[in-house]
């Protein structure tokens, strides 16, 4: 059992009690890791304008996966 952020809950239309497979639970985790990073740029960004540098030093602190979040 996990915790996974909302957009990735409905994305891959999770619900209480459904089977997943070992691909899949790693798929989910990959997107909520990806989404997990996103939402804590996007609260370092609402204190102030900050540069593309200073979001990507913040995030490195923070052990998110700078490739994953930022792909074009």
């Amino acid at each position: 059992m996990f915790s996974v952020d909302e957009a990735v809950l409905v994305k891959f239309q999770l619900k209480k009690n459904k089977s997943l497979t070992n691909e899949e639970i790693d798929e989910i985790v990959e997107a909520d890791e990806i989404r997990k990073g996103l939402n804590r740029a996007i609260q370092f960004l609402a204190r102030r304008v900050r540069s593309e540098k200073e979001v990507r030093d913040y995030l490195k602190k923070t052990k998110r996966s700078l490739r994953r979040i930022f792909q074009p």
